[in-house]
């Protein structure tokens, strides 16, 4: 479908520009003023990665088996607790004019601020809310039993890491 129509078919009177569901995620994380467009997937991974790390995070819903909206959201604190886990990568080095070897560590994890859900023509999202401590759901149309399959979720927050060195002189 083309943009044109797109804009036509919109659910949003006041700007066909951006679909309701998609704009009320890109307020959420306060990335609604970055993009013209918000009516496809591609159109709102892209206004949140104007501001925050995206990362598609599929592999860790299948590993949990959330295949609902609400088993995702009953959920949330597993799949934060998973995405937070440290990632370690090592590189070997050899300098040929020192004589010296070593090896690069790097320690990643991420920092989830929230997911955005992606299911059969909807998106919400789940965010933390740091005051209460509590996750907070973004959803237009918000039912109280949600058994929505869910197509694809992105973890939106920032990603940590930080690098060791092991040198060795021969």
């Amino acid at each position: 479908m083309s943009r044109k129509n797109k804009i036509k078919r919109s659910n949003n009177a006041d700007n066909p520009n951006q679909n309701i569901c998609a704009l009320a995620v890109a307020e959420a994380f306060g990335v609604a003023d970055d993009v013209r467009y918000l009516h496809v997937r591609s159109d709102t991974i892209r206004a949140l990665r104007k501001k925050y790390t995206v990362r598609k995070r599929d592999s860790f819903i299948k590993k949990l088996k959330f295949t609902t909206v609400n088993q995702l959201i009953k959920g949330v604190n597993k799949l934060d607790r998973e995405c937070q886990k440290e990632r370690i990568s090592r590189k070997e080095y050899w300098c040929p004019t020192n004589h010296v070897n070593w090896t690069e560590k790097t320690i990643a994890w991420d920092d989830p601020l929230g997911f955005v859900v992606f299911t059969k023509g909807h998106v919400l999202a789940i965010k933390k809310n740091w005051k209460e401590g509590r996750w907070k759901l973004i959803d237009t149309a918000y039912r109280p039993s949600n058994k929505c399959r869910v197509h694809q979720v992105y973890m939106v927050g920032q990603v940590h890491q930080y690098k060791m060195e092991d040198i060795k002189k021969d």
